[in-house]
């Protein structure tokens, strides 16, 4: 049975204090009664014990309906005197979380797979908050909290809850105001936990809002260059929509979406292995974000393989760059002083590259010329070491040691694997998987979503 939330009375004990000076009937609703607001007075009572600002559950929190409803009215307020950071300071005390503490828990773990904050410019900005209301930067403060929440132990607890859904309309109400740098870090943040927690469509209205912010700010994503190194805010916060959008696609299993940004753009891939040959220190962020660069066709023909019957050169040459970019990757030089650097883009490739090869306009498996069956068994071999991979780095780190999209990856292609070649997977390597899949939906719940389609199929 589902533990219910714990929720305390939400109606007053007496009539508030402008009904009963105005001997009007009062409905003693909390916070506000309905008299009062309707007038836009300031109701108080006397006497009366203060609704929750949270849920407590047994295994995770969640928002009490008034403190959603206040957060947003102080997002909205034109008027100094409603401060939404005090507000969202006031939900932190009663969770007891520090913004030391939830700064410093994002930048040891999200921070590393989406590096779109500047940790000193960020904790200059928080020496005065809350007292300095500003919005958009309190948004992507109650953001950090969002994306750094983990799932409830059982799995009982849907993560599409209050805190989510109150955090993507702080987020939206503020989009007719004034567009900044923070209210767009702060979508890509909900896109990232949107992504990690199983709710694509949900992902894919937030990116689209935030591809428009960006735009207005002046980003321009029809000249990206791979080339350039540059890790400035704007320029990661860029390769981030580059990157959520092919991981939206890549996570959407029966439903497929289409790319938010086109995926014809982008330079050759000449370009990529000249960005991967070149000595500079690189992230998997920069990595993994270039190579989705030249993934979006391959991604598009994966989620809707109908018209690669008839693409022709089109699809040959998709394929030849997609296979192309999955051996640069395992060849570049490793100058990172990360071995897994290349784990996170590498398995990406993989995972498409497979995806382009069901999707062969040679039909069926059973149609397909030798070349192809080759082919394909060799990319069933990267796809087998991948797995392996990421049982190893669950040993030598922990859940936090793969990002979404590598996650993403490997559970697409493990879905591919069982759906079509289960017979060629051990019964070790199939245990190894389901168990991999059942520790990663411990942090990321978009696993379940994984471990139940795969089982669908097992059954079948």
């Amino acid at each position: 049975m589902v533990n219910a939330p714990i929720h305390v009375a939400v109606t007053a004990q007496s009539v508030c204090q402008s009904c009963r000076i105005g001997k009007q009937r009062c409905d003693k609703s909390l916070p506000s009664c309905s008299r009062c607001a309707s007038k836009r007075l300031h109701c108080t009572y006397v006497g009366t014990v203060t609704p929750p600002l949270l849920l407590r559950r047994p295994c995770c929190l969640d928002l009490s309906d008034h403190i959603a409803r206040d957060l947003l009215e102080a997002a909205r307020a034109d008027h100094s005197s409603s401060n939404l950071s005090k507000l969202i300071s006031s939900v932190f005390q009663s969770a007891q979380v520090t913004v030391e503490s939830l700064i410093d828990d994002y930048f040891f773990t999200i921070h590393t797979w989406l590096p779109i904050i500047d940790e000193e410019h960020f904790r200059s900005r928080l020496r005065f908050w809350p007292q300095t209301n500003d919005r958009p930067l309190a948004t992507l403060v109650w953001s950090l909290l969002l994306v750094t929440r983990w799932p409830c132990v059982d799995g009982k607890h849907s993560m599409n809850n209050s805190l989510y859904q109150t955090t993507r309309q702080l987020f939206v109400v503020q989009i007719s105001g004034a567009v900044t740098l923070e209210l767009l870090q702060a979508g890509l943040l909900i896109t990232y936990y949107a992504c990690g927690h199983g709710l694509p469509r949900e992902a894919y209205v937030t990116l689209t809002t935030c591809v428009t912010i960006a735009q207005l700010i002046g980003f321009d994503f029809a000249e990206m260059s791979d080339n350039s190194l540059d890790q400035s805010e704007h320029s990661t916060c860029r390769w981030a929509v580059v990157l959520l959008d092919r991981m939206i696609a890549l996570s959407s299993l029966t439903d497929p979406l289409p790319s938010v940004l086109p995926p014809h753009f982008g330079p050759h891939t000449d370009c990529l292995f000249s960005f991967l040959d070149s000595n500079e220190q690189k992230r998997s962020f920069d990595v993994s974000s270039r190579a989705a660069l030249h993934l979006g066709i391959a991604l598009s023909y994966a989620n809707d393989p109908r018209p690669v019957r008839l693409a022709g050169s089109t699809y040959s040459d998709t394929y030849c760059r997609t296979e192309r970019l999955v051996r640069d990757l395992l060849c570049a030089p490793r100058t990172a002083p990360d071995s897994y650097t290349y784990c996170e883009g590498t398995s990406f490739a993989v995972s498409a590259l497979l995806a382009l090869q069901t999707a062969s306009p040679s039909g069926e498996e059973s149609q397909k010329n030798s070349k192809e069956v080759l082919l394909l068994q060799s990319t069933l071999r990267m796809i087998r070491e991948n797995l392996r991979m990421s049982t190893y780095i669950l040993q030598e780190k922990s859940t936090n040691g793969l990002s979404v999209l590598a996650l993403c990856a490997l559970s697409r292609v493990a879905v591919i694997f069982v759906r079509l070649y289960i017979s060629e997977l051990t019964s070790q390597d199939f245990e190894m998987m389901r168990s991999n899949l059942e520790r990663f939906a411990t942090r990321w719940a978009v696993c379940r979503r994984y471990l139940e389609y795969i089982d669908e199929i097992v059954a079948c």
